[in-house]
């Protein structure tokens, strides 16, 4: 085999292997979360490229009518976290600007909304 073939196939290999650990990275965030009071699970998902988060558990038995509501939709994976996506304000029923960051060795999820200049974070655990 010439020396310009071995090359091509290993640049071919290592794109593949590059794009295949892009692709599990952005489904990192699959999984079932506490938010930060650990009163309320949600459940991410993907769905048609994009990712939702819909409310799974409320510890509260006045908050259960939240229970199957979609809390984030149409959240992407780019540029290493999922972003241009939104989140339901339950207080008003409006959504608002979100991104997701997973931090602390993918052990949190972090929600950062925006309302206008003004923005706000919380850290959420992953749990079964």
């Amino acid at each position: 085999m010439n020396k310009l073939l071995k090359i091509s196939i290993l640049v071919i290999l290592n794109l593949g292997f590059f794009a295949q650990a892009k692709a599990q990275d952005a489904k990192a965030i699959v999984g079932k979360w506490l938010v930060k009071d650990q009163d309320t699970k949600v459940e991410i998902y993907a769905q048609n490229g994009k990712y939702f988060g819909k409310i799974v558990w409320e510890k509260d038995p006045k908050n259960q009518e939240f229970v199957g509501k979609i809390l984030i939709k149409n959240l992407v994976f780019e540029k290493g976290f999922w972003q241009k996506g939104e989140i339901l304000d339950p207080d008003t029923s409006k959504f608002y600007p979100c991104e997701l960051k997973l931090v602390n060795n993918q052990k949190n999820l972090r929600l950062k909304a925006f309302w206008g200049i003004l923005s706000f974070s919380e850290d959420w655990t992953k749990t079964n």
